[in-house]
């Protein structure tokens, strides 16, 4: 059945209310009480307030969705470096160096395809990246689009002869659904982080609108169809290894709803077989990388993160979760080819080789974490699903029945809870109250299953290792729709339970979307970037760092095209250097002793604390960011500085830069200066 353009939408919500006024009639209904209610007027009025609704929720999508874009231009999170950098890689450096059994390979696509064609300047790459995600954020608002228009065509194919009640409005449809897919694009997903869910979403609603529509035709369902669902579920996988069982989770759902074994086993044949065409060139390659058969190593190495590690000690818990595991604790495997430890008072990690991109270790965890094992403890497993059905409870409840439980209620406290998540739960039962079909509810929602289940099991495989609200923005979207699809209501009641539901839920998104917008960031980045060629360092310059380098320097290191190869490393939650600052000048001495033999040629600092002195360092602008030469390239200007060589850091120095650094806590702190001389 070949998608419908918007003159045969048009042609279909007029064949609706067409359909509407016989058995309304027979009734004997007032006029202008159908469930679809503006279907009474002769002047053709419900066609043109359902398009003139779709428009204007069309255009609202797309200006918010523009305006985050743009906000976040200059932000940009560390995930999304490594998939820049996967992406270059694909088009500069050839298949073979940059299969990856972390990253997924369909975004990198986008983004390297971006970068090919457009070729930016610094200043232009993350906005480039933003617009990438905005252009997939659209590709999502048609997905949803050809989802919603399944649904309601399903919904009209499958009424019962003769039956008065109906489901929503057209106009409440057009107003919950896009209200719906703003919601959970913006506020679950957002535009702000470089990441592959809102791809994964226009895979998601593609395959949930195939699945209605093959329920629509049943055992007439067409072998394009199928294989479309193939092809879908296939590019679904391309852009996040978890839509690999999925696949199989709406295969099998497809299969099942044709209505006859006859019928759908050789269609279910071909939607697999056009999956796996799609899929396999990747998965062939990424095990011959591997050696060994694989689907992606993301799943495997959150399972050891999240699961593994709830059972351990602090301090075992945290070298599992170290980005240079070196095979702690005992029995967690034994690594292939870890970091190199090059110090040890404190741990230096260097990590120059093989893997190239920015910041190696993350541009594929999965080469660095090989030998890593995995293993499977109910007790683990039970105590991280009870954790993951508390933040379903947070993200699709919220509501803080303890603390008012324990005598804390107040206006603030429940305005701070009142979300889209729990509005939509509430007026969905409202409207299953009013629609007074009692127990019939539950026949009319489980209509609707082939959407609730892979929605379901996408949530289900999540909770077992680790779960966020992007993870899953496109599945809860599922939800809501199979169950306000449910919905049947009497037709005196439709327009105003609607318009009294629907409206205040569209008006409270809009009003929390514009208070929570976050001002727009300088580029500081790209500050950062141009302050480091300025002072003379290269392209491809070798960077070390004084701390957890990812989270501290990987966005600017990016776009001045350097790489950073060693760093002191404490922890991933550790963002300042006092390790190296309040050190003796003797251990000061040893540390870019050994940064040099690592190969780095310029180590950078960022807001040293109020006192430290900077004998060498050199300011870079007036970021707070200080780099220091250990090799001095003939355009540096190595042992100049804009702060004078002998001078301290002040605290109103100090005071002027973002982010003053956390206190070192508990068994992070390191006695260096106990311990002068130990590598």
């Amino acid at each position: 059945m070949p998608h419908r353009s918007d003159t045969a939408f048009s042609s279909s919500i007029n064949e609706m209310a067409e359909d509407t006024r016989q058995p309304l009639a027979e009734s004997k209904e007032p006029s202008g009480m159908s469930s679809f209610q503006e279907a009474q007027d002769p002047t053709g009025a419900p066609s043109r307030t359902a398009k003139r609704t779709r428009t204007i929720c069309w255009l609202i999508a797309l200006v918010l969705g523009a305006s985050q874009a743009w906000a976040g231009r200059f932000y940009m999170n560390t995930d999304g470096v490594s998939y820049l950098d996967v992406g270059d890689a694909y088009f500069r450096s050839g298949w073979e160096s940059a299969i990856n059994g972390y990253w997924s390979p369909l975004y990198c696509w986008l983004l390297g395809l971006g970068n090919w064609i457009v070729k930016p300047s610094s200043y232009w790459e993350f906005p480039l990246a933003h617009l990438v995600n905005f252009l997939i954020y659209v590709a999502a608002l048609f997905s949803f689009d050809f989802f919603l228009r399944e649904l309601i065509n399903h919904q009209r194919t499958h009424r019962p002869p003769g039956d008065i009640d109906g489901g929503l409005p057209l106009w409440a449809w057009m107003l919950l659904g896009y209200t719906l897919f703003a919601w959970s694009s913006l506020d679950w997903i957002g535009l702000k982080m470089i990441t592959p869910d809102m791809l994964v979403t226009v895979t998601v609603y593609v395959a949930a609108g195939l699945l209605l529509r093959i329920a629509s035709q049943g055992r007439g369902a067409t072998w394009l169809t199928f294989m479309a669902l193939g092809t879908v579920l296939g590019l679904g996988y391309l852009a996040k290894a978890v839509m690999f069982p999925l696949a199989f989770v709406f295969l099998l759902v497809s299969a099942l709803i044709v209505g006859s074994v006859r019928a759908s086993v050789p269609r279910l044949c071909l939607a697999l077989f056009t999956f796996l065409l799609v899929a396999s060139p990747f998965l062939i390659a990424l095990s011959l990388s591997k050696g060994r058969p694989t689907f992606g190593d993301s799943g495997k190495l959150a399972y050891a993160w999240y699961v593994n590690g709830t059972s351990l000690t602090p301090d075992e818990a945290a070298a599992v979760l170290n980005r240079h595991w070196q095979g702690q604790p005992a029995g967690s495997g034994t690594p292939q080819h870890p970091t190199r430890l090059i110090g040890k008072h404190p741990p230096i990690y260097e990590f120059a080789a093989p893997i190239q991109g920015t910041y190696p270790v993350w541009t594929d965890p999965s080469y660095w974490f090989e030998g890593l094992r995995v293993h499977i403890d109910a007790r683990e497993q039970l105590r991280v699903i009870a954790s993951r059905v508390h933040q379903y409870y947070d993200m699709f409840v919220g509501f803080p029945l303890m603390r008012i439980l324990r005598g804390e209620l107040s206006a603030k406290l429940l305005l701070l809870f009142v979300s889209v998540p729990l509005l939509l739960i509430v007026g969905w039962v409202l409207l299953a109250y009013h629609s007074q079909r009692r127990w019939q509810t539950l026949h009319d929602v489980s209509q609707y299953w082939f959407l609730a289940v892979p929605a379901l099991a996408a949530m289900m495989m999540y909770s077992l290792v680790y779960v966020e609200t992007r993870y899953i923005g496109g599945f809860a979207v599922l939800l809501y729709a199979s169950a306000f699809a449910a919905i049947r209501l009497p037709s005196k009641e439709a327009t105003v339970l609607s318009t009294a539901i629907f409206v205040p839920l569209s008006a409270i998104f809009l009003i929390s979307f514009s208070l929570s917008s976050p001002p727009n960031p300088p580029p500081l980045y790209w500050q950062v970037a141009e302050g480091f060629r300025r002072i003379g360092a290269p392209a491809g310059a070798q960077v070390a760092s004084l701390q957890y380098a990812n989270n501290a320097h990987s966005q600017w290191a990016r776009l001045a095209r350097a790489r950073i190869v060693a760093e002191i490393y404490l922890s991933n939650f550790i963002v300042e250097e006092d390790v190296f600052w309040l050190a003796p000048d003797s251990v000061k001495h040893r540390i870019l002793q050994t940064f040099a033999r690592a190969g780095a040629s310029v180590v950078v600092a960022v807001k040293p604390p109020a006192g430290a002195r900077l004998d060498g360092w050199q300011s870079i602008e007036e970021t707070g960011y200080f780099a220091y030469f250990l090799r001095c390239p003939d355009s540096a200007r190595c042992g100049t500085s804009k702060t004078p060589a002998s001078a301290d850091v002040t605290a109103e120095q100090r005071q002027g830069w973002e982010s003053p650094p956390r206190p070192l806590g508990g068994h992070h702190r390191l006695g260096i200066a106990d311990n002068p001389g130990v590598e």
